[in-house]
């Protein structure tokens, strides 16, 4: 998802009270992508962000998990606008890896090529 701060980032938002990581996430990859029961995979990386001159947000944190699906158009079932999202697409390794976008996680590239190359690490990765 690209924000008006031309920053990519990966679907998720927010827990709701009695929601779990997962139920979570489910409900996130289908009001922002429209992808129904994903086979969620374990927590990869894990990413802490402060907005210190934010009113609203002082940050997040980010337990971003695994999930492997084939290739799909994505189509959000809100209107992402109001989150500040200008636009969602699917991102192939080689496009990652061409690209000169600003990606948060910033490495993500190089996450998801090492992610390829040697597999999901043992515990979750704190990465930035």
């Amino acid at each position: 998802m690209r924000f008006r701060n031309d920053v990519w980032a990966c679907p998720g938002g927010g827990i709701d009270a009695g929601e779990s990581d997962e139920g979570a996430l489910r409900r996130e990859l289908a009001e922002e992508l429209g992808l129904d029961d994903p086979p969620i995979g374990p927590c990869i990386w894990t990413r802490e962000h402060e907005w210190p001159e934010s009113a609203r947000h002082r940050g997040q944190r980010e337990r971003i998990h695994l999930v492997r699906v084939p290739a799909f158009e994505p189509r959000p079932r809100l209107d992402l606008s109001l989150e500040g999202v200008d636009e969602v697409r699917w991102w192939t390794p080689a496009e990652l890896a061409a690209s000169a976008a600003t990606f948060a996680p910033r490495s993500l590239p190089r996450l998801v090529r090492d992610l390829l190359e040697h597999g999901p690490p043992a515990a979750p990765r704190r990465v930035d």
